[in-house]
């Protein structure tokens, strides 16, 4: 399972985003060799952020194979947009479903009446199954939401169908459209 942004704002994965671009990198970079050069500037700008103590346990630690703990220290020492930018890069991100619609506001021209019905959409997810990663929401979760609405549990009158599969059409395009650009 890939590391959360929860307790991380968009400001930090804004900032992680421009610390990518600055040493040539993109979220997915590691798929492409070429950029090994660029990811290890990266390492390089992270690591020289390091104290000597805190540079020391971790290289014990890797030593000896006690990842979790790295992880610990890593979170303690590294500034969150920094770790945030390592992890975009190596995929072990997943952002929550908030930051999903965040990030897709930012990347998109919406009027109002699209951004009104994109922000319903997710209001009502997050509400009905919480804040967590989409990969994280089951067949059941899913089924559960569409019953909701369509019983009128979430919106407190029943949506026809075509309300329900436009509310979900809006969440999945606004996901895949973040995950394209993040």
């Amino acid at each position: 399972m890939g590391a959360s942004t929860s307790g991380n704002n968009s400001a930090n994965l804004t900032k992680a985003i421009e610390l990518l671009n600055e040493v040539g990198l993109t979220p997915s970079s590691l798929k492409n060799k070429d950029q090994e050069l660029a990811f290890e500037r990266l390492v390089n700008s992270i690591d020289s952020g390091l104290d000597q103590t805190s540079q020391k346990k971790i290289y014990e630690l890797r030593q000896d194979h006690r990842d979790d703990e790295v992880r610990q220290v890593l979170q303690q020492a590294v500034p969150p947009e920094k770790l945030l930018a390592l992890n975009l890069v190596n995929g072990s991100v997943q952002l929550d479903a908030s930051e999903f619609e965040a990030e897709y506001y930012r990347f998109i021209n919406a009027d109002r009446k699209q951004r009104n019905s994109i922000s319903l959409a997710f209001k009502g997810m997050i509400g009905f199954l919480g804040n967590k990663p989409p990969a994280e929401f089951t067949r059941q979760d899913v089924r559960s939401l569409i019953s909701a609405y369509l019983s009128g549990e979430i919106t407190g009158k029943p949506l026809k169908t075509k309300s329900v599969h436009r509310r979900l059409t809006t969440i999945s395009k606004s996901i895949q459209g973040s995950r394209e650009r993040v």
